[in-house]
């Protein structure tokens, strides 16, 4: 048996393969309202690199393309929840986003969405 400290969540002996795709930059804006995050942005992507991997530096935003042609914006509203599992705070969480909801209506089309497709951790 190793000793305590030697117990930890390394990889030994694993080999993971990973392959460059692409670089993109995230422009737009974040405001808070109550407490609700609104998000307004769209995503740039740099041009293609013959290098195979990522650039070491960034290269001016006028050379960048657009991911999405039409020049489109996303919006996106969410609020972080101290404990995610208390379904009171969950369920307050949701009755501000139908709040901005209905206060916005006319003017954009919220939906709500299940809050665990907005986890950025990998799965």
């Amino acid at each position: 048996m190793l000793p305590r400290s030697e117990i930890g969540f390394g990889c030994v002996g694993l080999i993971f393969v990973c392959s460059y795709v692409t670089e993109y930059v995230l422009q737009g804006h974040r405001v808070v309202h109550n407490n609700v995050i609104l998000s307004l942005h769209r995503l740039l992507r740099f041009p293609p690199s013959d290098e195979g991997r990522p650039r070491s530096e960034l290269i001016s935003l006028d050379s960048l393309g657009l991911l999405d042609d039409s020049g489109a914006y996303m919006l996106q509203a969410s609020i972080r929840l101290h404990d995610g599992g208390n379904p009171e705070i969950i369920a307050l969480g949701v009755k501000e986003l139908n709040a901005l909801k209905a206060e916005l209506k006319g003017v954009v089309e919220l939906k709500l969405v299940d809050r665990l497709s907005l986890d950025t951790r990998a799965k």
